[in-house]
This record gives C-alpha cells, sequence and structure tokens, in this order.
C-alpha cells in the first residue's frame, strides 16, 4: 500500500469519550448558585466609531488593552469569594472544580 492510501485509511473505530458530569455550585453565604469569574486590572477599550446628535454613539468591539491581571471565581449575588484550603483565592479551572466537589454536595471524583 503507498504512503498516500495509509494516510487516507479510515481510523479504527473507538468509543466516544464519556460526557464529563456537570457540577452545580451553592453560595456557602447565601446559598445562590450564581458564579462570576472576576478579573482585576485589566483594562479594556472600544473605539468610538460614530456620534449622533440624538445621543446614539456607536462603538466598536472590545479590545483587550493589558500586561497583567489577577482572576478569581465569587459568588455572583453575594460577591463571597472562593478561597482554597490554604486561604488563597481560587484562580483556575481545576481549583474551581477541586473547590465544588471539596465545598459542594454530589460532587464527582478528584481530579488530579
Amino acid at each position: 500500500m503507498s504512503k498516500e492510501c495509509e494516510l487516507l485509511k479510515p481510523l479504527p473505530n473507538r468509543d466516544p469519550e464519556p460526557e464529563a458530569k456537570e457540577l452545580d455550585f451553592c453560595c456557602p453565604q447565601c446559598g445562590e448558585s450564581g458564579l462570576s469569574l472576576m478579573w482585576t486590572g485589566v483594562q479594556l477599550s472600544r473605539e468610538v466609531q460614530g456620534i449622533h446628535e440624538d445621543g446614539t454613539v456607536e462603538f466598536g468591539p472590545l479590545i483587550d488593552d493589558y500586561e497583567t491581571y489577577d482572576t478569581f471565581y465569587e459568588c455572583h449575588w453575594c460577591g463571597f469569594r472562593l478561597r482554597d484550603g490554604s486561604g488563597e483565592y481560587v484562580e483556575t479551572e481545576r481549583g474551581l472544580v477541586k473547590w465544588i466537589q471539596e465545598n459542594c454536595r454530589e460532587a464527582m471524583p478528584s481530579v488530579e
């Protein structure tokens, strides 16, 4: 079989990966389920593309204009900030999954 034909050969059937279980956040302070990812130290800008007599202003797309920034997760409703076991703010997706597994009911097995 030529190399070209080998490249066109169908791949063997593989079982699809199981869909990851969705986790639910419940704020320990207010009991609500809304969660926000917050950024601090971010500067955003939008180009003004048109100004009209009636007060309407047209803007271009948001432009990220930052060098460094901090992120953390907090309750959307009361502002409770998630902290890890060492007291640091939860900043990453893996950290968020771990926090939910450790602090919310019906969490899935630990992610390593």
